[in-house]
């Protein structure tokens, strides 16, 4: 049930995005008591963002959960994450925003059903 979705203009090879967004998935997982099993993460490249008035690298990450997360774990979330992209992407930490979005379980369907 968490999804992380990343979009970014760095450039990057579709194997390296798939090896980044298993580590994220892991990081996601981890970080918010949810097993991993339940998390979905996606990867999408933008032809053109601007961040700070450049087209410099960037990204923009959407995590969205069911249930309430806390302010230590979207801290924590946010330190891991920015890292992890930093590091694997090249774009610097202070050209990566991070939104965060509780949902309720009845607007989160999965298998037939969903979690509320």
């Amino acid at each position: 049930m968490p999804l992380m979705i990343l979009r970014t203009n760095a450039t990057v090879t579709d194997q390296r995005a798939k090896t980044l967004l298993a580590e994220c998935s892991k990081k996601v997982a981890s970080l918010t008591g949810k097993p991993e099993a339940y998390v979905m993460t996606l990867f999408g490249r933008v032809g053109a963002m601007t961040m700070a008035g450049t087209d410099a690298p960037a990204c923009l990450v959407e995590i969205r959960g069911v249930g309430k997360m806390s302010g230590e774990q979207t801290k924590a979330i946010s330190r891991a994450l920015c890292g992890v992209l930093s590091e694997a992407l090249g774009v610097e930490s202070r050209r990566i925003y991070l939104n965060f979005m509780d949902v309720t379980g009845s607007m989160w369907g999965w298998d037939g059903d969903t979690f509320g």
